[in-house]
């Protein structure tokens, strides 16, 4: 018989007897950290789309900023390359502010009693063009520049450049005394006669032809552009000329203008024209059979 006494063989205690209370407190660990988790990925989501939405300003505005400048670049490309806009309107059908000779190529449309008259030279004018007459000595346009490059433009010079010629108009001939008249318009006179009076003998022509003035203090006609003379336009300015061109040598002319400019420093050549079209002027014979001259008044 064995002796009393404590059990020898107590009862064995397995791993989830030790585990029980500390795995219970992973678990409740792991179970506040899932609940957490959906807040710090929201949390984590807000501040990466405040970040992004940062950088999206950031470079929305770089982005903006250089398209901007990309546009005032391409703007001001342009407008170098184009810096003039040119508005021409014909003075044909305008009584000149100074003497003019005019041909009627049907004399039969003029009135049969005519030459019994003395009309003044703006009622001369008007017979004259209501019968289908044109100024046959000067032919004048009116040029209105605008300026269009960001740094202004600087005409250092114009001339006039003969595209073709053709025989001077027939018919009648109405003329008016030489007046004198004003006006704010810069004027601009191409003599295609090549002499020093605008109302020579038929000389030979030369060209381009340059742009003319006359100089009231030598009493004589000079280069428009002579001694550092220049017209400026700047952007968005408005500068009017009042083109000439006499037609003296007995020969019609078609012609258009080259001007030189500066802008930005740069040289270039603008060409202006009627439109889509060169300029027309007709010329004047030496003789004609029908000659009506107007009284030299004004009404």
């Amino acid at each position: 018989m064995e002796p009393s006494g404590p059990d020898k063989n107590p009862p064995s205690i397995g791993p989830s007897d030790v585990a029980g209370p500390q795995q219970s407190s992973q678990e409740a660990a792991a179970t506040a950290r899932a609940q957490s988790q959906p807040e710090k990925d929201k949390n984590s989501h807000r501040f990466l789309k405040a970040v992004w939405f940062v950088v999206g300003a950031v470079a929305g505005t770089v982005i903006s900023t250089g398209v901007n400048i990309w546009i005032e670049d391409f703007r001001s490309d342009r407008s170098n390359r184009d810096p003039l806009e040119v508005h021409v309107t014909s003075q044909r059908d305008r009584v000149p502010p100074s003497g003019y000779a005019m041909v009627v190529p049907d004399p039969a449309r003029l009135p049969p009693d005519l030459d019994l008259r003395t009309p003044s030279c703006a009622q001369l004018w008007q017979i004259g063009v209501g019968a289908g007459g044109m100024r046959a000595d000067k032919t004048p346009y009116s040029l209105l520049l605008r300026g269009r490059a960001h740094e202004g433009v600087t005409i250092v010079d114009m001339r006039a450049v003969v595209r073709a010629t053709s025989p001077p108009v027939d018919g009648a001939l109405l003329t008016c005394p030489t007046l004198f008249g004003g006006g704010e318009a810069i004027p601009l006179t191409f003599d295609f006669t090549q002499s020093e009076t605008p109302f020579p003998q038929a000389a030979p022509l030369v060209s381009p032809v340059p742009a003319q003035r006359y100089d009231f203090d030598g009493q004589r006609w000079v280069d428009q552009f002579a001694d550092g003379y220049v017209i400026t336009v700047d952007r968005n300015e408005e500068v009017p000329l009042y083109v000439t061109a006499h037609t003296t040598t007995f020969e019609g002319f078609t012609w258009r203008i080259e001007a030189t400019v500066v802008v930005g420093g740069r040289r270039d050549t603008v060409v202006i024209k009627d439109g889509d079209k060169d300029f027309s002027s007709p010329g004047i014979k030496r003789e004609y059979p029908n000659v009506y001259n107007a009284s030299g008044g004004g009404g």
